[in-house]
């Protein structure tokens, strides 16, 4: 978009000539590039002393506060200083009653380090957030800087995994869901199985079984109970 901007004489002083005044014009939402032309078209230059801030809503790389104030005159050759966006904040948020697994994307897309601690509780579903600490709500940070939150989250479920092996499928599938623990049901090919191995398959029981029975098992993230079937 094109602007007029004004040129200015002052009167001859002692004898020597006018100074020239110019304009200045609105730099803001431009680019470097952009501003410094925009300024040595009319006869300014642009300081090359860039300062640079995070904003709340302003691009990165885009000027939002100048020296000389738009409309304001300059005399000719003089140098306009500028602080362009170095990028945007990233705003905490109140994650209490959250579920961890929900947000840890955006927060480490965001170059923030969660560290968590576990609390045995009966009153939240497990993986819910009951505190958070080091970073408060409505806080500003800088993404492009490593930043830390620290949770205190209800402790997933954690059970010793039963024998399954031989019982119905569907039994040990609800006795497992139950618990709170997921499962997946994965049936096995039958079409490589001997006709004698055929005759000996029982359909619809639990064959294996991962993890394996007696062992430890957290239900948190990604992790399932798998139980093989035929």
């Amino acid at each position: 978009v094109a602007s007029v901007v004004g040129v200015y004489y002052s009167g001859l002083i002692d004898g020597f000539s006018p100074i020239k005044m110019v304009e200045v014009p609105d730099l803001s939402g431009m680019t470097i590039d952009e501003a410094k032309t925009a300024l040595e078209n009319i006869g300014l230059f642009l300081d090359t002393d860039i300062e640079k801030e995070m904003t709340d809503d302003i691009e990165a790389g885009l000027i939002f506060e100048q020296s000389v104030s738009e409309g304001d005159t300059l005399e000719e050759g003089k140098k306009v200083s500028v602080i362009i966006s170095e990028g945007k904040y990233f705003v905490i948020a109140d994650y209490t009653g959250k579920v961890l697994e929900d947000i840890r994307a955006d927060l480490e897309a965001h170059n923030i380090t969660i560290y968590v601690d576990y609390e045995n509780t009966s009153e939240y579903v497990p993986g819910t957030i009951i505190e958070q600490k080091l970073k408060n709500e409505g806080e500003k940070i800088n993404p492009k800087v490593e930043n830390k939150i620290r949770f205190t989250v209800a402790a997933p479920i954690e059970i010793r995994i039963d024998d399954f092996v031989g019982a119905k499928i569907e039994t040990a599938k609800n006795s497992l869901e139950n618990d709170g623990i997921k499962v997946v049901l994965e049936k096995l090919p039958t079409d490589e199985l001997t006709p004698e191995e055929m005759d000996e398959i029982v359909t619809g029981v639990v064959i294996k079984q991962t993890p394996e029975a007696y062992t430890t098992y957290r239900q948190e993230g990604n992790n399932v109970v798998i139980l093989y079937y035929y």
